[in-house]
Order: C-alpha cells, then structure tokens, then sequence
C-alpha cells in the first residue's frame, strides 16, 4: 500500500515552500532538511556579511551539491566492492 502523501509548508532563508505529494512518513525527514539548511544559512549570513543572500544560497547549493555527489561516488565504490565480494563468495561455494 502506497503511502498517504501530504502538503507541506517549508521556509527556506525566509522564503516560503509549498511541497506537495510528501510521503506521510517523510515529513521528519523534510524538517530535518529544513532546519539545516535554515542553520548553514544563518551560520553563513553571519559570516559572509557583505554577501546577498542569493550569493549566500548559490554557495550553499554547490557545498551541499558537491556532498551529495561524493556521496553518490563512495556509494559507487560501496556497491562495486560489495558485488565484487559477492561474485568472490559465489565462486567460492560453486568450487567447493
């Protein structure tokens, strides 16, 4: 059974954020997202002073985008050892 979605309201560096279609059981998760991206933006605009807040958000998407692509990468490398160890595994048994 699929999830009941819901709508959301988000504010993100004072805008505000429709979301529509959130899975019920995901909404902790939105929060979560919410608020740490509300916290980098309050620790960098207290930072980065002189800065517009579009400049400060566009830093802020490259930092979070670079992390999530090396994430993605190390996930990669994860999942090419864990298929390599199963295929070793595999070969293993069928001698044996």
């Amino acid at each position: 059974m699929e999830p009941k979605k819901v709508k959301m309201q988000i504010n993100i560096a004072g805008e505000v954020i429709m979301l529509k279609g959130v899975a019920e059981d995901r909404q902790e998760s939105v929060r979560r997202a919410e608020s740490y991206v509300n916290g980098v933006f309050a620790d960098w605009r207290a930072i980065f002073k002189k800065h517009t807040t579009q400049y400060i958000l566009a830093m802020m998407t490259y930092q979070i985008a670079s992390k999530f692509l090396d994430l993605c990468d190390d996930l990669d490398e994860a999942n090419a050892e864990l298929q390599r160890l199963d295929s070793e595994i595999g070969q293993t048994l069928a001698s044996s």
